[in-house]
């Protein structure tokens, strides 16, 4: 069982992480040590994952090429029903390999409040950013976004950016 990133819940209850090679993402309570797990489907590969400010969690699905968003208090353990759980992905033709991961929101008044996405595609060499209005329904992020390539070295032509972390600036 691989675990690429450790994260605690915004309550401070639970640790989180993901089991790339077993398709699921985790959560141990801190205080009793219990373990509880939840399938991602198969062959996803969840790989890295971030709370937002509204305590939904996000995690990179390497494998299957797009984003998880989770809703930690819907899920059920050790089930393979999908509740809580929804997939968003970039719209075809483009694709990519997601692995870092952060959510921002910012904006000072309900007008200007943006939340933004940032994710590191490890296939491309580029840091994907969407954003949209806090209102907006989740389904609209990556529907429109940028892309920020890397420059590679002649030696290594594939930068393969991975981990995003997000200062208090931002």
């Amino acid at each position: 069982m691989e675990k690429l990133n450790l994260l605690v819940s915004p309550d401070g209850d639970d640790i989180w992480f993901t089991e790339i090679t077993g398709n699921k993402i985790s959560s141990m309570d801190i205080e009793s040590k219990r373990f509880l797990e939840y399938p991602t489907g198969e062959k996803s590969g969840p790989t890295l994952l971030a709370f937002d400010n509204t305590g939904i969690l996000w995690v990179t699905q390497s494998y299957s090429n797009d984003i998880l968003q989770v809703e930690p208090w819907m899920l059920v353990p050790n089930s393979n029903t999908s509740m809580g759980m929804s997939t968003i992905t970039l719209p075809e033709p483009d694709r990519f390999s997601p692995f870092g991961i952060a959510m921002v929101d910012s904006g000072h008044n309900s007008s200007e409040k943006r939340r933004t996405l940032f994710v590191s595609d490890h296939s491309s060499s580029r840091v994907v950013v969407s954003s949209t209005n806090t209102t907006s329904e989740t389904s609209d992020i990556l529907q429109s976004y940028t892309s920020y390539w890397t420059s590679p070295s002649k030696e290594y032509p594939a930068t393969l950016p991975s981990q995003i972390a997000v200062d208090k600036s931002m």
